[in-house]
């Protein structure tokens, strides 16, 4: 998210064809993941039944936060000849400020699982000890095969590549 909104923050500087074919591309790399990477960690902390909803919130926020955004980019648009800027340029300057702090903050805000939430700042986590064990039995009780989860292994180049090259993925 940091990535992608330092590339798009960048997109104000845009000269000419070849720094817009650019930028897009590398918003698209760094942007691509994101729902599906959201995705897989609320179902770390929710069941099937719950994570439908908490998708639906995830949605109607998003279409909500694209009207607001839409009215205050018409005020923005406005802001043309001002540090000789044009206003698509503000816009974009703007809105990526924005997701630059959002995308910090949820750097260190966001946990790796139900049992990994304590930090350096905050010692005594998000759970207790017996609200893990609640929450981990539940979600292992929706779906058994979390269970075999090792979302810490890391990957190799020849897994990545295994991976890009298989045809059934």
């Amino acid at each position: 998210m940091i990535a992608w909104s330092l590339v798009a923050t960048l997109q104000c500087k845009m000269t000419g064809k070849s720094s817009f074919y650019t930028c897009r591309a590398l918003m698209g790399l760094f942007e691509g993941g994101f729902v599906a990477d959201l995705v897989l960690w609320m179902s770390y902390f929710y069941s099937s039944s719950e994570l439908s909803i908490r998708l639906s919130f995830f949605w109607v926020t998003l279409s909500l936060t694209q009207i607001i955004t839409s009215i205050v980019a018409f005020g923005v648009f406005h802001m043309r000849g001002i540090g000789g800027m044009a206003g698509w340029q503000w816009l974009f300057l703007i809105e990526r400020i924005f997701t630059l702090v959002i995308g910090i903050s949820a750097y260190f805000l966001m946990v790796p699982s139900v049992v990994q939430t304590k930090k350096p700042w905050s010692k005594k986590g998000w759970f207790t000890e017996r609200e893990e064990k609640i929450i981990v039995n539940k979600i292992l009780r929706d779906d058994p095969t979390k269970g075999d989860m090792n979302n810490r292994q890391g990957m190799s180049l020849k897994m990545l590549w295994q991976g890009i090259t298989d045809y059934y993925i």
